[in-house]
């Protein structure tokens, strides 16, 4: 036989063999395994979602007066701002302020069984509170004595950690999907004053606790908002307690920042 046919029958040879290896070894066909950059999401993508399916967005806030905007010179508070920043993405939002002045974390544990709040909580797209202010100072105005309310401070606390969870519990109960933002509470006591080292160190204790309570439950965020204040280069207060124009737009940025950040 001449060299060129001895060099194609080894060809020949050499590919069945090749062929009858893949078939014995069927791993060598697998291709391999491609693995997804991971995907980063946002409460922004996922109002955007809803949006697309609903054509809006319904923006509920429940809690005391900050929530409802007092201070204000429009009396809008933080949640026209940030109604203003989502229908800047194109987003179509309907907002509902359901804050009520004085209106302490048990009052507001009442108010939300109420049947025609419990609708709105169940068609909200997106839900903020505020709430716990009150109920320290009424306290101490119901004892007529803010040291003896300062004592008290423990009891008050964890009778509010266990409104928010019944809140919370509440909430996630007629509505498990639209994303809860909380706002910690701020400290309005001067920096001068003798006794603002105290009171901010209890303000931080209230604010782990709601951390803590809130981290429990599905899709709650606690939005920061405390430090803010302190970082402010001009006046928030509009009167001893309640943020003005200025501070309510650096609390919707803060809410704002935490929906459009990767999770």
């Amino acid at each position: 036989m001449k060299k060129r046919g001895w060099i194609f029958v080894g060809c020949s040879l050499f590919l069945i063999a090749l062929f009858l290896f893949i078939q014995w070894n069927p791993f060598l066909l697998e291709q391999p395994k491609i693995i997804p950059p991971a995907q980063t999401s946002n409460i922004l993508t996922k109002l955007k979602q809803v949006s697309d399916e609903k054509g809006k967005i319904n923006y509920l806030i429940l809690g005391d007066s900050v929530a409802l905007g007092k201070g204000a010179e429009i009396g809008a508070g933080y949640g026209l701002y940030v109604q203003e920043e989502l229908e800047r993405e194109w987003l179509h939002v309907e907002l509902d302020n359901q804050g009520v002045s004085g209106q302490t974390s048990s009052e507001l544990r009442e108010m939300i069984r109420k049947p025609e709040l419990e609708q709105k909580i169940r068609n909200a797209d997106l839900i903020n509170i505020t709430i716990g202010g009150n109920d320290l100072i009424k306290s101490a105005l119901d004892q007529g004595n803010w040291l003896q309310a300062l004592s008290e401070f423990a009891s008050i606390q964890a009778q509010y950690n266990e409104n928010i969870g019944a809140i919370l519990d509440h909430l996630r109960s007629l509505n498990d999907t639209a994303p809860i933002l909380m706002t910690t509470l701020y400290n309005p006591i001067s920096t001068e004053e003798i006794y603002y080292p105290l009171t901010e160190k209890l303000l931080q204790k209230w604010n782990t606790g709601m951390r803590k309570i809130s981290s429990q439950f599905p899709e709650v965020t606690v939005i920061e908002v405390a430090s803010l204040f302190q970082k402010a280069k001009k006046d928030w207060l509009a009167d001893e307690i309640h943020p003005n124009e200025y501070g309510y737009r650096l609390i919707a940025k803060q809410i704002v920042e935490q929906i459009r950040r990767e999770i």
